[in-house]
């Protein structure tokens, strides 16, 4: 739930800019905190975690128009910093493939891959005070909602009609003309309402997706943690 799923055209590019800058930024840090890294053993990874990713996201979890990301797995098991590049790559791709615009990759990635990195962070905080399964799940359900609340508010604040987020998320090929004609004069007015109308119905659904989302993290990283614990070292071996 927490991805951009809207085409070219819709935000301000002045937003789009930053969103790339910002994305560029992070890309560069990652690149040199994994400057000691073995490229060998590294990629790979990447590449793995990146397919696991764009396979969750892939199956939409029913009713609810949510899909897994598989994010917080990807911080906990490549670490913060891969996490982030193994994000944009999979933003990357899911935008080549027409699942959201090319130029919303800088701010998809900002949203997907502050997962990663919040979801190592949080893992490895809770992983001393709870079970390993259980700091999965919390780490998971946590770090959603705050990557939840980080769509909601670039909606916000890029003033994206939010009726468009809902249209494209679900895929749905109608035209808003309609729409655009019933719009009030004051589109400042109408944005506020929509967004907190927008807000109302994401959060609850978000809320069994969050869910969902953490049982599965939990699930895989305790088998994980059973065969190879090694692997939840977040990338350092």
């Amino acid at each position: 739930m927490s991805h951009l799923h809207i085409p070219d055209g819709i935000i301000n590019p002045v937003w789009l800019i930053i969103g790339f800058i910002i994305m560029g930024l992070v890309i560069g840090f990652s690149l040199f905190m994994l400057r000691k890294e073995s490229a060998q053993k590294l990629v790979p990874r990447i590449g793995i975690m990146s397919a696991v990713m764009l396979l969750g996201m892939s199956v939409p979890l029913g009713f609810i128009g949510y899909h897994l990301n598989l994010s917080v797995l990807t911080g906990i098991i490549l670490g913060p910093w891969a996490g982030f590049i193994s994000a944009f790559i999979v933003n990357l791709i899911l935008a080549l493939m027409g699942h959201g615009g090319v130029t919303v990759i800088g701010l998809n990635s900002l949203i997907i891959g502050s997962e990663a990195i919040f979801g190592f962070l949080f893992f490895k905080v809770f992983r001393h005070l709870f079970k390993i399964k259980v700091s999965a799940f919390v780490a998971a359900f946590l770090v959603l909602a705050l990557s939840t609340l980080l769509m909601i508010g670039i909606v916000g604040i890029t003033q994206i009609n939010p009726g468009e987020f809902i249209h494209h998320h679900e895929h749905n090929h109608q035209t808003h003309l309609e729409e655009h004609e019933h719009q009030t004069s004051s589109h400042e007015e109408q944005v506020k309402i929509s967004l907190a109308r927008f807000t109302k119905i994401i959060i609850p659904l978000a809320f069994i997706g969050w869910v969902i989302e953490g049982l599965v993290t939990s699930a895989i990283v305790g088998f994980i943690d059973k065969v190879r614990p090694d692997l939840l070292s977040g990338g350092k071996r």
